[in-house]
């Protein structure tokens, strides 16, 4: 749906997938890149209950959807709030088996 623009307008997309200042956040997205990809990216965090995480690659059309039924993908020791992907296993395996 949001590749298609059915949640947002293309124009409005693009501004949540851009880096905002110096910091590494469009609006509402956390935006890097990765051998010249732009990688955007989100998570949720319940504390000793859930938690998951959104990466995509829209240069590519990639997608990778993560839920648990723990805080194991976005807790400590990830500290994804600091806005690095590289820090979770998960995201990192999946920029190198897809993105290279």
């Amino acid at each position: 749906a949001l590749g298609d623009g059915v949640l947002l307008d293309s124009s409005t997309l693009s501004r949540a997938w851009e880096p905002v200042g110096s910091m590494p956040t469009g609006l509402g997205w956390f935006v890097q890149r990765h051998n010249g990809e732009r990688v955007v990216w989100q998570f949720g965090l319940a504390r000793d209950a859930y938690s998951s995480l959104v990466v995509k690659v829209p240069g590519r059309g990639l997608t990778l959807i993560l839920l648990a039924n723990s805080d194991g993908l976005a807790g400590p020791p990830y500290n994804l709030a600091d806005g690095n992907l590289s820090s979770t296993l998960f995201a990192s395996l999946f920029l190198r088996l897809f993105v290279g």
